[in-house]
């Protein structure tokens, strides 16, 4: 099983569509950044929170990146093998079909706690960048 998810991932490694699940995991701290820039200049007086900045992120996170950018990866795991035609040479090895689809929603599950936490440490790096400081001295975290 080991051997199947780390398969799993120098395939995914190769191809581009881990560079680009990486730059869609910046979505919700560059809309969370956009609302916060804007809710400054809507109302310079207001206190900006991170706090607030993540709950915003959090919201933009759930509904749109998790539901299309993880269907898309989960999509491409296993559509990869038919279009590759990788999966008729794993058929004739040895390898039960179950352990086969369990690597591969593994490999999902691996695939998503990283995107999900490269998406939340760039909101954590957002509150030390010099623009939200520039636009909001009144940064309380």
């Amino acid at each position: 099983m080991r051997n199947l998810v780390i398969c799993e991932l120098l395939k995914l490694r190769r191809s581009k569509m881990l560079l680009i699940c990486i730059l869609g995991a910046f979505v919700a701290p560059i809309l969370m950044f956009v609302n916060g820039v804007r809710t400054h200049y809507a109302h310079p007086d207001a206190v900006v929170k991170l706090a607030d900045f993540f709950n915003s992120s959090m919201l933009y996170s759930m509904l749109m990146f998790s539901l299309i950018v993880f269907a898309v990866i989960g999509a491409f795991l296993f559509s990869r093998e038919y279009s590759e035609n990788t999966l008729k040479t794993i058929i004739t090895i040895p390898v039960a079909k179950s352990k086969f689809i369990i690597s591969k929603f593994v490999m999902l599950l691996i695939v998503t706690i990283t995107l999900t936490l490269i998406s939340w440490a760039a909101i954590r790096s957002d509150k030390n960048n010099a623009i939200t400081r520039g636009c909001s001295e009144k940064l309380v975290v």
